[in-house]
């Protein structure tokens, strides 16, 4: 699981889920952080114009779901 305090907008991170008996990663973006509530939203989705991620909408993702880097 990620801190909250360490996590930054703009930093790399990996989606991971065990559902169904199927392992999904899936690459992102941090866009957005509220530290009192301990959201993040990451943005999955920019067509690889990851350079204007901050552009595209961030989905909210649980911590415990996420992993720092790209796989």
């Amino acid at each position: 699981m990620i801190d909250i305090k360490v996590i930054c907008i703009g930093d790399k991170v990996c989606y991971h889920s065990n559902t169904f008996e199927n392992d999904i990663y899936e690459n992102g973006v941090v866009k957005k952080i509220d530290i009192d509530s301990k959201r993040v939203w990451v943005v999955y989705h920019c067509n690889d114009d990851w350079d204007n991620y901050s552009h595209y909408t961030g989905e909210c993702t649980e911590l415990d779901d996420l992993e720092f880097g790209w796989r």
